[in-house]
């Protein structure tokens, strides 16, 4: 078990049951992606089943729930400085920042990211990656929020990159910030291609699509 996440662009809706009867073929019968709940803010993704229309792509990848929380939780450090709780508990104070709206965003039910907001992130990513592709480098993995054994499960491929901490540091300082519990122990190796999974995805979603979590 775990969170599965897909970028899709030029997102189709389709009819379908969502029903399954033994024997029997499903109303829609492509492959297709539920959309269980309204997207959020400026987008308008509709609940229900969708396809990649004419032209249109798909990109899937996945995480072990605690390797999710942990690669939330280096994101929001990476880029503000501070834990992820501080993000949920004062959304306000960190409207428009960096990342915010994923790292604020529900990981399960079946929501999905938006065009709109996809843009937005997409251009997070990119703004981001060199200092990213540093951080996850030289970092270090938090000994207490690593996952174990299981950090990433994967639909694609392997995940094999270093990972780390870097100038996160004088980041974190900088910005009012702090960051505690560090140890040069375990290595975060999957975190820049995961980083780079999700860019990829929001590329595609910025295009009449959406990311969706389920």
């Amino acid at each position: 078990m775990g969170i599965g996440i897909t970028g899709i662009s030029k997102a189709k809706l389709v009819p379908c049951s969502g029903d399954y009867v033994e024997g029997e073929y499903d109303v829609c019968l492509e492959e297709h992606y539920t959309v269980d709940a309204p997207s959020r803010g400026r987008d308008r993704v509709r609940p229900g089943c969708y396809v990649a229309g004419r032209g249109g792509r798909t990109f899937s990848f996945d995480f072990s729930y605690s390797g999710y929380d942990a690669w939330i939780r280096q994101l929001s450090l990476l880029a503000l400085g501070v834990e992820p709780e501080e993000v949920w508990e004062h959304p306000r104070r960190f409207r428009g920042k960096p990342f915010v709206d994923l790292i604020k965003f529900p990981d399960a039910g079946g929501g999905a990211i938006g065009p709109i907001t996809s843009a937005k992130l997409y251009g997070d990513f990119a703004t981001f990656a060199s200092r990213a592709r540093k951080y996850y480098a030289k970092s270090r993995s938090l000994a207490s929020s690593s996952p174990g054994g299981d950090q990433r499960s994967t639909m694609d491929k392997p995940h094999s990159n270093r990972a780390g901490l870097a100038a996160v540091l004088d980041l974190a300082q900088s910005l009012g910030g702090s960051v505690t519990g560090w140890d040069e122990g375990e290595s975060l190796d999957w975190m820049w291609e995961s980083y780079r999974d999700f860019r990829r995805a929001f590329r595609l979603a910025k295009n009449d699509g959406f990311v969706l979590f389920y």
